[in-house]
């Protein structure tokens, strides 16, 4: 029989045991597919916007993480064609005995790999344009926008898969080539009954698992430190991960000694038996829990960070373009702009603000956040309730000695939470002291579109007259909101402001149409970036623990049967191996979200610095639950696959 008939014939006689190797390739090929056709699906997007620039700009980050994604893929390739060598060790094993040279036997699996990856490729790809044409309604769902629905195909995406895929795949015959050519006769024929055993000290092992607690808990410290997780996040994801490493290291190998002083249970009917075989497997893919661990904990706080992120930028947007054009400058310009530009404008209102006396320094408990020092600008009472009266919004009511502060919750986010002043606080400007209210109706609105001022004092206007006539109010700028006719090309008329009024000084100019466009490219890109991370780094562990599981079903075969011949029963043997799946599918999964909860706590302290952090946790919650429900369903196939090998062998 020659070496393609023989490796045709591997194929069709042993498909089943090639489908988790199959399954693999199939899904990084779909995957690599579908994020490479971005500017395809995005291009069915229904927006007034004009997302030329972040198309282009989502397509070069994707280009870079594409390159990092397919090194991620050939590992996980590599490692799944691994396994499925050790499977197949004794069948190498009977070839040698034969008489077939390790060349032979090398080809006939480079030949094996060829069939199986150009069939997970030609499937892959279909998968890929089938999901492709979901991910455009997803991207739309996420982004809050409609989508006109049409066939996509991408053929750059095509092109690049098959390139980078023909590569990953000469790259794992090389492996094969190696592998194969260092395994004896004896080493493949009794490799199945080979069992790691392990000895270390009792003191050591403990002071491995210190280091590793302390190495995570510098790691959660130095985090949580405002600002350092944005500078130092590679050092400190680095010092986490060898920490993990440690922990698994010692948990793995304390975990028979802590057993065993448990003697009641440890001796109960089969435990000796049962406790002391998993061990052995533990302690030998410790190295691959905590990688699925990592894996898992990159994967869950990219989709936390990166829905949060969306949906915040979301409120933003909609509270920070409500006028069509927003202008603020440093001198007055209303009067004229009224005068000369009526026939395009519908409406039109403006507010001044001046210098107070009190620094944002004196409002907060702490400086974290406050990245400007300067003083709280002040409104007229009069001007402010005119605003929010033409947006529906209660007025407010002060007496001569009260002082109200604005604020975007929105905006302000979790810096909200240090302002040292609440209703009822005496607080001095100008050396007059004042009663700060609050008020019911909440602050979720902003007073221009994206203005400077977060944070604006508003006075009853007899106390500003007094000032005013003692002359201690500093002019700061007049904010100009405008609404156009609705023939009236916004960002036009901008441009005309700024070339036909070069003496005045222009603050800030921005339109609606900025404001959502600028929303928009962000979260584009936040979301496609962190789902693409997200899903590759979950693939990759749940696939490791397939693996991982697969190898040791199969390697504890004899041992099963010893069991069976014992006289234990089907069910016995069957919940045997449910705790063993569980265990390697639960112990990464706790510490994971250990780690995220750390992670994304630390993460969004340092969002309300930027004023992007989440108010509630609503999106976290539908994240995780969303995650963990995959993550169970994934668990119940594994099982569902580990038990059918076991009854067949």
């Amino acid at each position: 029989m020659n070496t393609l008939k023989l490796a045709m014939r591997n194929v069709k006689k042993s498909y089943k045991e090639f489908a988790v190797y199959f399954v693999t390739l199939l899904f990084s090929v779909a995957l690599f597919y579908v994020f490479g056709s971005v500017d395809s699906q995005i291009s069915l997007l229904s927006t007034t916007i004009d997302n030329h620039g972040a198309v282009t700009d989502v397509m070069m980050v994707m280009q870079v993480l594409s390159y990092f994604v397919i090194f991620i893929f050939a590992f996980l390739i590599i490692y799944a064609n691994k396994f499925l060598i050790k499977r197949r060790k004794k069948e190498f094993g009977t070839y040698l005995l034969l008489g077939m040279s390790h060349f032979k036997i090398s080809w006939v699996v480079i030949i094996e790999t060829a069939l199986i990856g150009m069939l997970s490729l030609i499937f892959g790809l279909m998968l890929g344009i089938v999901i492709s044409q979901f991910a455009s309604v997803f991207a739309a769902y996420i982004l809050n926008t409609s989508i006109t629905f049409e066939f996509i195909f991408s053929m750059k995406s095509l092109r690049n898969t098959i390139v980078c895929y023909a590569v990953v795949f000469a790259l794992v015959s090389v492996f094969n080539l190696k592998t194969l050519r260092k395994y004896s006769i004896s080493d493949l024929l009794i490799a199945h009954r080979k069992s790691d055993t392990f000895r270390k000290s009792i003191l050591w092992l403990l002071l491995v698992l210190s280091v590793g607690v302390l190495l995570v808990y510098i790691a959660y410290r130095w985090a949580m430190v405002p600002f350092h997780l944005l500078v130092a996040f590679p050092l400190i994801f680095f010092i986490g991960s060898v920490g993990t490493f440690f922990i698994f290291y010692a948990v793995a190998h304390l975990f028979i000694v802590v057993i065993q002083k448990f003697k009641r249970y440890y001796y109960r009917e089969l435990n000796v038996f049962i406790l002391r075989q998993f061990s052995s497997k533990i302690i030998s893919s410790y190295k691959m829990m905590a990688t699925v661990c990592l894996l898992m904990l990159t994967s869950l706080a990219a989709f936390i960070v990166g829905f949060n992120l969306n949906k915040v930028l979301e409120q933003q947007a909609e509270i920070s373009g409500y006028y069509d054009i927003s202008l603020e400058l440093s001198e007055t310009y209303y009067e004229r702009l009224e005068n000369e530009y009526s026939q395009l404008i519908d409406s039109l209102d403006y507010y001044h603000t001046y210098e107070s006396d009190v620094s944002q320094q004196d409002l907060f408990t702490t400086s974290e956040g406050i990245i400007v020092d300067r003083d709280i600008a002040m409104m007229r009472l009069s001007d402010y309730n005119r605003i929010t009266s033409e947006r529906n919004i209660p007025s407010i009511h002060l007496g001569e000695s009260e002082v109200y502060l604005h604020h975007s919750d929105v905006e302000m986010g979790a810096q909200i939470k240090d302002l040292k002043i609440t209703s009822g606080t005496k607080i001095e400007i100008f050396g007059s002291t004042f009663e700060f209210i609050t008020d019911s109706s909440g602050n979720d609105f902003k007073l221009s579109n994206g203005g400077i001022d977060e944070l604006i004092f508003v006075v009853d206007d007899a106390v500003m007259d007094e000032w005013s006539n003692d002359d201690m109010l500093t002019f700061r700028r007049e904010v100009i909101n405008i609404k156009i006719k609705d023939d009236v090309d916004a960002i036009q008329l901008k441009s005309d402001f700024i070339l036909d009024n070069n003496e005045n000084e222009f603050t800030f100019v921005t339109t609606r149409q900025e404001v959502l466009e600028t929303s928009w490219q962000m979260r584009l890109f936040i979301t496609y970036v962190c789902v693409y991370l997200g899903v590759v780094f979950l693939i990759c562990a749940m696939v490791l623990i397939a693996l991982q599981v697969m190898s040791e079903v199969n390697d504890s075969i004899d041992q099963y049967r010893i069991l069976a011949d014992m006289g234990v029963s089907d069910d016995q043997i069957s919940h045997i191996l449910r705790k063993h799946v569980a265990i390697y599918f639960l112990l990464p999964l706790m510490v994971a979200l250990i780690h995220a909860t750390v992670g994304v706590t630390a993460v969004n302290m340092n969002l309300a610095i930027l004023n992007l952090a989440p108010r509630e946790m609503n999106t976290a919650a539908i994240t995780l639950v969303l995650f963990l429900f995959i993550y169970f369903v994934y668990y119940t196939l594994t099982m569902f696959n580990a038990m059918r090998i076991l009854k067949q062998r």
